[in-house]
C-alpha cells in the first residue's frame, strides 16, 4: 500500500537505481532497491520482514532490518516491511562476502559497511514516513468517528485540549489492528480524554499504561511527537511537580505535625487537591462528568465523610491525635470514581490517608475494610453491582523501631504479608508513595525528552 522512495509515477514493485561511494575504498558502487509496506492487517511473518539482498538473481542475504534501532520512529511498522536490494557488484568483488548458505553478508567489512549504513538510513526514513501516513489516515477516521466525537464533546474540554485528544485518539487507533473498532481503543480513549479534561498529561499517559498493550513505549513516543506543544508545557509542569515532591518528602521525614511546624490539615488538603501524589493516574477525585459527580456525592453522604462528616466529630480529640490510639475517623478519605464504559466496569477507590507520624496499625485497616463493605452494600442496594468494583488504599507510616513490638502494628504486618497480594486493599508507606510518584515523573520526562530529540 506504500513504497519508498516516494514517487507517484512509479509502480510499487519497481526498483530504484542508486549509487554510493565507499569512504574507505573511494570506489562508487551501483545498486537497485525498493522498500514497500503490505496492507493494513496483512503483516508479514517474522522471517519475511526487512530487506533481502540479491546478486545476479541469486539470494545473498535473508530478510533483515540491518542496523535499524527498535526505538526508531514508526518501528512498529517493520511488521509490514518488504524490501529488496539488487547489488550485483557484490558477486564481482575479489573477496567473497556472501555466507556459504547465502543467509547473510559480511556487512561489517568495506565496501558493505557503507551500503548497510546507507540502507539503514533509508529504512528509518521509510518507517517514519509510513507511520506519519498512517497517523494522518487515522486522524481523519477518528475525526469522523461518532463514538470518538461523542467522548470528546461530552468531556467539556477547551479547544486546544480537543485537538490533543484527537491526536491521542489517532495514535491509539494507529496502534491497533482493528483501529477505532477495537475494544482497547473504545475503553482507553474515554479514560484518556477524561484525564485530559482535568488538564493532566501524566494521568492521560498513565491511563494508557493501565491497559495491556504490547507497544506502550512506541505509542507514547508517537503521541509525544504529534503533541509537541502539549508536552513542552508538561515538561515545565513536571519539573515543578518534582520540586514539590522533594519539598513534601522533607516535611514527611521530619514528622513534626503535632509540634506546630507543619499543619496536618494542610497536608490533608494538599493530597485531596492533588491526588496524583498518591497515583499519577488519579487526575482528580471529583470528576467533571455530572453522573459521576452525583455518584461521588451520594457516596460521601452515605459514608459521612468530607462535607458530610458528623458535626460532633472533633479531629483534635485525644483518640484522634495520639499515635496508636483508635483514630476511628480517617485523616482523609476521598473517592475516585470511574464511570463504567460499554466495555469495562468502573471503579470506586476509597483512599484513607493517615498523618506520617501516626503509625499504621490493624485498626486502620479494619476501618478501611468497613468503608469498602459499606460502599459495596450501598452499591448492591442501589442495583449497581454490575457497574463498578470497590477497592481501597491505606497510606501512612509503616511503623518504625519504636512501634515494632506493638501488637496492632504486628497484626497489620501479618495481614499485609498474608492477604495483601490478593486483597481489595493496598497498604503503602507515604514515603514510598512519594518516591514512586517521583520515579514515574522522571521516567515520563526522560521518555518525552528522548522523543523530542532529532533522529540520528
Amino acid at each position: 500500500m506504500y513504497a519508498w522512495p516516494e514517487d507517484p509515477r512509479r509502480n510499487h514493485a519497481q526498483l530504484v537505481s542508486e549509487r554510493y561511494e565507499d569512504a574507505e575504498t573511494g570506489q562508487t558502487y551501483i545498486f537497485q532497491y525498493r522498500l514497500r509496506f503490505t496492507e493494513e492487517k496483512k503483516y508479514l511473518m517474522a522471517m519475511e520482514r526487512g530487506v533481502r539482498v540479491y546478486a545476479h538473481n541469486r539470494l545473498a542475504s535473508f530478510p533483515s532490518m540491518l542496523g535499524v534501532n527498535s526505538n526508531a520512529h514508526g518501528f512498529r511498522y517493520s511488521d509490514y516491511l518488504d524490501g529488496i536490494i539488487v547489488a550485483d557488484f557484490i558477486d564481482d568483488l575479489p573477496t567473497d562476502y556472501i555466507a556459504t548458505d547465502r543467509s547473510d553478508l559480511r556487512w561489517e567489512t568495506p565496501p558493505l559497511a557503507g551500503l548497510r549504513e546507507m540502507l539503514t538510513s533509508e529504512i528509518q526514513k521509510a518507517l517514519g514516513k509510513f507511520a506519519d501516513k498512517r497517523m494522518e489516515e487515522n486522524a481523519e477516521k477518528v475525526s469522523a468517528d461518532p463514538y470518538t466525537k461523542q467522548v470528546i464533546e461530552s468531556a467539556d474540554i477547551p479547544e486546544h485540549r480537543k485537538k490533543t485528544a484527537l491526536k491521542f485518539a489517532a495514535a491509539l487507533a494507529t496502534s491497533e489492528p482493528q483501529g477505532i473498532a477495537s475494544d482497547y481503543y473504545k475503553t482507553t480513549i474515554k479514560e484518556v480524554v477524561s484525564s485530559l479534561g482535568h488538564g493532566d498529561i501524566v494521568a492521560a499517559i498513565n491511563k494508557l499504561a493501565s491497559q495491556p498493550h504490547p507497544d506502550l513505549a512506541q505509542l507514547v513516543t508517537e503521541i509525544t511527537r504529534s503533541t509537541k506543544r502539549e508536552f513542552d508545557e508538561f515538561l515545565k509542569f513536571a519539573h515543578v511537580r518534582l520540586r514539590g515532591i522533594d519539598g513534601l518528602e522533607k516535611i514527611v521525614k521530619s514528622q513534626d505535625f503535632r509540634q506546630g511546624k507543619c499543619e496536618e490539615k494542610e497536608l490533608q488538603r494538599l493530597f485531596a487537591k492533588n491526588p496524583w501524589l498518591i497515583n499519577p493516574s488519579f487526575s482528580q477525585f471529583l470528576t467533571s462528568d455530572e453522573r459521576e459527580s452525583v455518584l461521588a456525592g451520594q457516596l460521601a453522604k452515605h459514608l459521612q465523610i468530607g462535607a458530610y462528616a458528623p458535626r460532633k466529630y472533633d479531629p483534635k480529640a485525644a483518640t484522634e491525635r495520639q499515635p496508636l490510639a483508635s483514630n476511628r475517623r480517617p485523616d482523609l478519605v476521598f473517592l475516585i470514581t470511574s464511570e463504567p464504559s460499554d466495555h469495562a466496569k468502573g471503579r470506586v477507590i476509597v483512599v484513607e490517608l493517615k498523618a506520617p507520624n501516626t503509625p499504621l496499625h490493624s485498626d486502620h485497616l479494619d476501618q478501611l475494610e468497613d468503608y469498602i463493605r459499606d460502599v459495596e452494600k450501598w452499591r448492591d442496594t442501589q442495583g449497581r453491582a454490575a457497574q463498578f468494583d470497590v477497592c481501597g488504599e491505606l497510606i501512612g507510616s509503616l511503623g518504625g523501631p519504636a512501634y515494632k513490638s506493638n501488637q496492632k502494628v504486628q497484626r497489620l504486618e501479618s495481614r499485609i504479608q498474608k492477604d495483601g497480594p490478593h486483597a481489595q486493599w493496598r497498604v503503602r508507606d507515604i514515603a514510598d508513595v512519594l518516591a514512586d510518584t517521583k520515579v514515574v515523573h522522571k521516567e515520563l520526562i526522560a521518555t518525552f525528552e528522548k522523543a523530542r530529540a532529532p533522529e540520528p
